[in-house]
């Protein structure tokens, strides 16, 4: 229940904790859409953000047999004129800049 909670107040709560710190606009605007249905084709950073997100979201998946088509064939990607190959080589960057990584 307290996970179900986060999720849906983390974006807002972002949002206020970088407005009370005074970060300039787009960074506040980011925390806060980042998991907005409203998309703003015009934010790149935004849409970089979003698909991260999703990428990331996809790596802590307990589903392996999990693809990346849906982040490929999205809104965000297409904006960002993002290919299969450039998907699956920030999926790479991702999982090398991870911090927590497990121990093989």
């Amino acid at each position: 229940l307290i996970d179900k909670i986060l999720d849906n107040l983390h974006a807002a709560l972002g949002y206020n904790l970088l407005n009370k710190w005074h970060l300039p606009d787009p960074y506040r605007v980011i925390a806060r859409d980042h998991h907005s249905k409203e998309l703003d084709p015009s934010n790149l950073l935004l849409m970089i953000v979003r698909v991260s997100n999703a990428v990331c979201n996809k790596m802590q998946s307990k589903n392996e047999n999990m693809d990346i088509s849906g982040i490929v064939s999205s809104r965000e990607a297409d904006i960002l004129g993002m290919s299969e190959i450039g998907v699956a080589e920030l999926e790479i960057a991702l999982e090398d800049a991870r911090v927590n990584k497990p121990l093989n």
